[in-house]
């Protein structure tokens, strides 16, 4: 964890960056659910290589890391023990889950007053922020892996191409990885982009959705280059 001197937030600058990101959190609703609906049952096993998160996997971990995000800082607590079970068997069912559940637990952090909103929570040791820094985690790793189930879901269908386009627009932080992560490899099969993302050779053969990193590498990421 840094030694490093923390800025002392104010109440009202907690409020007001806490209401920012709720309304971006609000906006990115309808595209991530489109994303997730978007998988049709029948491909739900399709991954671009073996070691990468199949689309069903990778729709499961986006919605339940979306409400687990958004209820530890409602809980003012982190914990992760592994990925829990699916919340549903099918896409359908995921997508009513998420829609009953991700504005349950937007409401709760919506609740919270200005003296929850500075407390310091540890980050399983890395850090003790004041817990509303870490709305920025929630978007940074919806749109993480919005982007990656974007790139599947335009490889097997040309229909999802539209629908997703209409989902994540030219201004969208997703067209935005998209475009980072092409010209970063060089590679402009989206397929390819995804795998080159989830497996890279010093992550070895192991599936990264078993630990900490798998739900929080785009976050590791993060805090490697600050």
């Amino acid at each position: 964890m840094s030694s490093a001197a923390q800025p002392n937030f104010t109440p009202d600058f907690a409020v007001t960056f806490t209401n920012l990101l709720i309304g971006r959190l609000e906006k990115e609703t309808p595209a991530t659910r489109k994303v997730i609906a978007n998988v049709p049952n029948d491909k739900r096993d399709y991954k671009p290589e073996p070691n990468s998160r199949s689309a069903w996997e990778l729709a499961v971990h986006l919605a339940q890391s979306d409400v687990w995000f958004l209820n530890s800082i409602a809980d003012q607590q982190f914990a992760w023990t592994g990925d829990p079970p699916a919340p549903a068997s099918d896409v359908k069912g995921l997508v009513e889950w998420y829609d009953a559940e991700y504005p349950k637990a937007l409401a709760r952090v919506k609740a919270m007053k200005p003296e929850q909103l500075t407390q310091p929570v540890d980050f399983f040791g890395i850090m003790n922020e004041p817990v509303f820094l870490y709305l920025q985690f929630v978007q940074d790793h919806k749109v993480h892996h919005r982007g990656q189930l974007s790139t599947y879901c335009a490889r097997w269908a040309p229909r999802c191409r539209t629908s997703t386009a209409a989902a994540s627009t030219s201004r969208s932080p997703d067209s935005r990885f998209r475009r980072g992560r092409s010209r970063a490899t060089g590679l402009q099969d989206p397929s390819r982009s995804a795998y080159v993302h989830e497996n890279r050779s010093e992550r070895g053969p192991k599936k990264e959705s078993a630990s900490l990193s798998g739900l929080f590498h785009p976050i590791w990421s993060w805090l490697s280059y600050s």
